[in-house]
């Protein structure tokens, strides 16, 4: 995969701490556009699909930095993806927007405090596994297309794999 290849190439030249900054960077702004879409409406579409791509490539950067593997990332998955169902079906989209919203800031608290070496792995993969229910989530109800989703994170790997081979990813 194209993708996990650039991340791998990403890992290797950037330190933990560039690494945390840039997430945090991403996930910042995924905050404002999901801010935007809970006061405006869905009007920033394009938007709202592009951070959700950064995000997207974000959180496999940090799993390749704090070594986090797919399987700790799946099993946690299937723990929560039941409560995650029940939860979404209770409320209201708002609820489930401002919910994202929480997850989001929970990773970057987990991000900062791991960084730092103040905090366990586990938190980083409940916060990130969040994270991954709510984008799930939001492709089944609509709100982001999967394939304008696609296109955003090739589109920042191929950027990514240019600025690695400047030597320029931050």
């Amino acid at each position: 995969m194209k993708e996990m290849k650039t991340i791998k190439k990403a890992i290797k030249k950037i330190r933990k701490n560039q690494a945390c900054i840039l997430a945090l960077e991403e996930i910042s702004e995924l905050i404002s556009e999901l801010t935007y879409l809970l006061t405006e409406g869905n009007k920033r579409q394009s938007e709202l699909e592009e951070e959700i791509a950064d995000v997207t490539i974000m959180t496999e950067l940090i799993k390749g930095t704090f070594k986090i593997s797919n399987k700790d990332i799946d099993d946690e998955y299937k723990f929560e993806s039941d409560a995650f169902k029940a939860y979404s079906q209770q409320n209201k989209m708002n609820d489930n927007i401002k919910s994202f919203i929480y997850e989001l800031s929970n990773l970057q608290k987990s991000i900062c405090k791991k960084g730092r070496g103040r905090h366990n792995k586990k938190d980083i993969i409940k916060a990130i596994v969040g994270v991954k229910l709510h984008v799930n989530f939001f492709k089944k109800k609509d709100i982001i297309r999967n394939k304008e989703c696609i296109k955003w994170e090739e589109k920042k790997l191929t950027r990514m794999s240019k600025r690695i081979k400047k030597n320029t990813i931050i």
